[in-house]
């Protein structure tokens, strides 16, 4: 028994293959789409199965060996008294899709439109963007933190975007190699094929793009606002800005040594990037948010003050919001929790001006 997505690439299923040698049948599937969780009894004679989509919150089910139900543990049903119930009517239903990279593979996208959406309006939209290895955005489950986010962007008037670019999970290793040596080359490169192509949809006005990252989205929200003139505004949370200054069991995994790849680890420094922008600093100011916990253990808050003192020796105007106390999640406190996505919120209401339709 394993789990997989060999019937869909942003979904996760439940397969099961005979170990017989002589048995030539291909892997058999449990479950049919959507996100699922499988933990097996000893014997492998039941399991549990956890399981949700973008639409359903996770249910749970015990299940024998051939997938058959035999008890519902938890529906988890939106009914009147679920927590989710009050936001279920304006619950926003994903689109999916994809556009080509450079080198042809696809880049698979979801999006979200705004509420009340009418044929023939155009809207600010902002994309959420990760792009880190080891990790997948575009996926066909419920996402309880970004996810709802999203929602509450899209209630307030904004198309919301992510894409997976190269470098990022469950795609395999061709898919993800490109990166190698070159954090800050490929991925960026591939999310700006993805803005071009969102700008050119007649629900989006092009004018009016915003991109939000935290921790390697942080980074590349970063790279974004420094190399693409059209961004309207952008939001760093917890970013890093410099590999020399993050763990090196993770960075050098796939950035190599520095003393090995020199280039490698200039043209991946966010703030190498600052001087080369295109129409210089009055282009880049009064549109950044950065946002950064001051007790940051994974990405320190060391990599936030090197990019604000890069700023202003170079007169960029900018917005900064750091929380004293905030690890890496900000989430020290259910009240700085809701500080910050209310901060990233009012930002692109106050930039991007999604009343405007």
């Amino acid at each position: 028994y394993f789990l997989a997505n060999a019937d869909d690439p942003l979904a996760r299923d439940v397969y099961v293959q005979d170990l017989d040698p002589l048995d030539a049948r291909k892997p058999r599937r449990l479950t049919q789409g959507g996100w699922s969780d499988a933990v097996f009894a000893d014997d492998a004679s039941t399991w549990l199965h956890t399981w949700s989509d973008p639409e359903h919150p996770p249910q749970v089910r015990l299940r024998d060996r051939q997938g058959r139900v035999l008890k519902v543990i938890s529906a988890n049903e939106i009914v009147a008294d679920h927590p989710y119930a009050p936001y279920q009517a304006a619950h926003g239903r994903r689109i999916y899709g994809s556009v080509k990279a450079a080198d042809g593979q696809d880049l698979y996208y979801q999006l979200l439109l705004p509420a009340g959406h009418q044929p023939g309006q155009r809207h600010p939209a902002v994309v959420r963007v990760y792009g880190g290895p080891h990790a997948q955005v575009v996926q066909k489950r419920w996402d309880e933190r970004w996810g709802l986010f999203d929602q509450y962007l899209a209630q307030q008037g904004f198309v919301v975007y992510s894409l997976d670019n190269r470098g990022s999970a469950r795609r395999g290793t061709e898919f993800e190699n490109p990166i190698h040596r070159q954090m800050g080359g490929p991925e960026v490169i591939d999310q700006q094929q993805g803005m071009r192509w969102l700008a050119e949809q007649d629900f989006v006005d092009p004018d009016r793009l915003g991109v939000v990252g935290w921790s390697y989205g942080g980074y590349m929200a970063l790279h974004l606002w420094a190399r693409t003139p059209s961004l309207a505004a952008a939001v760093a949370v917890a970013p890093v800005t410099d590999w020399r200054l993050y763990d090196t069991h993770y960075t050098e995994r796939y950035m190599d040594l520095p003393s090995n790849n020199a280039d490698g680890y200039a043209q991946s420094n966010v703030l190498n990037w600052l001087e080369r922008a295109e129409g210089g600093a009055e282009a880049l100011s009064d549109r950044l948010l950065l946002i950064h916990g001051m007790a940051d253990d994974n990405v320190l808050f060391s990599h936030s003050t090197g990019l604000i003192s890069a700023m202003v020796e170079q007169q960029i105007r900018f917005s900064l919001m750091a929380y004293p106390g905030g690890k890496h999640g900000i989430n020290a406190t259910p009240a700085m929790r809701r500080h910050v996505f209310g901060e990233i919120a009012r930002y692109f209401e106050r930039t991007l001006h999604p009343a405007q339709r």
